[in-house]
């Protein structure tokens, strides 16, 4: 029996278990899919751990991509521009990097054809947060040609700069949190909404973000990455100002399916782990 990890903390609620384990049961593979709730401390000797054998890989969360992509003996051209790690991929006693977030987060992208990017009209785009999965958001809005503004909003002027600085692309631009500007996509990388001491915070960004523009009229498209409550608090706040909102589930089910391409070799089509999902929770 191989086995795989979930590595990241606050992760009671993932649904990452009942997907891959079905997924296994399904292709009749030797796979074991396990939480491994890890402080940052824990994981150089969870990370030796998984080296000795009958570790296949991992996925990474929130909030060990960045502390985890120092730690890789190899990284995938992908997680080094990203500088993110959300999977890992154990070969030969060797850890090997990969960055999965940002196939998930196109093909969730994919599905909303309506929105400006798809097409030769410039867009502007603000991302809420500048970690491992916002990274993942940058790379993916940064290749869209017609992207014309790519606000990087944080609660730190100072690591929004910083973070914006990295990329080296003059179409970004750091802001703090209260002060990101509306833009035609609007995503949100943080946990903003799920914790009770990040309260403040969702005030600020339904504030900044979701309040009329000087003629009185709102737009824009919301990405909340977050996929547990379907919906969830910022999504509540951007309906209520009459945006259109979606979840993390389809980004969720993306890089699911190259995650378990990578540790199998089997190709499983992202929408079938999408459809499966959401019947999963309409039965809880």
């Amino acid at each position: 029996m191989m086995n795989i990890l979930l590595l990241g903390q606050h992760i009671g609620g993932s649904l990452s278990p009942f997907l891959h384990n079905h997924l296994f049961a399904q292709h009749r593979l030797p796979f074991r899919y396990s939480l491994f709730p890890a402080t940052a401390a824990e994981l150089p000797g969870a990370l030796a751990m998984m080296k000795l054998g009958e570790y296949a890989g991992a996925n990474v969360t929130s909030p060990h991509k960045e502390l985890l992509f120092s730690m890789m003996n190899q990284l995938d051209p992908l997680a080094e521009r990203a500088r993110s790690v959300n999977t890992i991929l154990i070969r030969d006693g060797k850890a090997i990097g990969y960055n999965t977030d940002v196939a998930g987060f196109r093909w969730a992208l994919d599905s909303l054809s309506e929105l400006p990017l798809f097409g030769n009209q410039h867009f502007t785009a603000a991302v809420l947060g500048t970690g491992g999965a916002a990274r993942a958001a940058i790379h993916v809005l940064l290749s869209f040609p017609n992207l014309s503004r790519l606000t990087l909003c944080s609660r730190s002027q100072q690591r929004a700069a910083a973070e914006s600085a990295r990329w080296n692309d003059a179409r970004v631009f750091p802001a703090e949190i209260g002060e990101c500007a509306p833009a035609d996509i609007l995503v949100n990388a943080t946990p903003v909404g799920l914790h009770a001491n990040l309260a403040s915070d969702l005030n600020s960004i339904a504030n900044s973000l979701f309040t009329p523009d000087a003629a009185g009229l709102t737009h824009g498209f919301f990405y909340d990455m977050i996929y547990r409550p379907g919906i969830t608090p910022l999504m509540t706040a951007a309906n209520r100002a009459g945006i259109p909102a979606t979840n993390g589930l389809r980004m969720f089910a993306g890089q699911a399916a190259e995650s378990f391409r990578l540790w199998t070799g089997i190709t499983v089509d992202p929408a079938e782990l999408h459809n499966l999902l959401q019947n999963h929770l309409k039965h809880q």
